[in-house]
């Protein structure tokens, strides 16, 4: 982990980016090999093949890490709510892709509040 620092336990970090995979895929990377991980991917960008090459190039039992790391994916702005309402709070880390990607979808109606 030389280009980006590893998130510290308890803590809330950000990363903010072009849109390439290769930074998060390490991070993903390396917090899978320490532990269970679980992924939430709003904007269809998980990297799955980038992420299982890191693993496997860091450990002889890939499967293993791959067990304990967890994706879950919404496709649309009701589905992301299910999903942050329906996620644990364990302590382990948690990473969100493209948070707002599925908010942008002109097909949803907005709600009005009556002032």
């Amino acid at each position: 982990m030389d280009i980006l620092p590893l998130p510290q336990p308890h803590s809330l970090t950000v990363f903010c980016g072009s849109g390439r995979s290769e930074p998060v895929a390490q991070v993903m990377a390396e917090l899978a090999l320490r532990g269970p991980l679980t992924i939430l991917d709003g904007g269809n960008r998980f990297p799955a093949y980038h992420l299982i090459r890191l693993i496997r190039g860091r450990t002889p039992d890939p499967s293993a890490v791959l067990q304990h790391t967890f994706v879950r994916r919404a496709f649309t702005c009701y589905q992301m709510l299910v999903l942050l309402e329906g996620t644990p709070a364990l302590s382990q880390p948690y990473i969100l892709l493209d948070l707002l990607a599925t908010f942008y979808d002109e097909q949803v109606l907005c709600r009005k509040s009556a002032a």
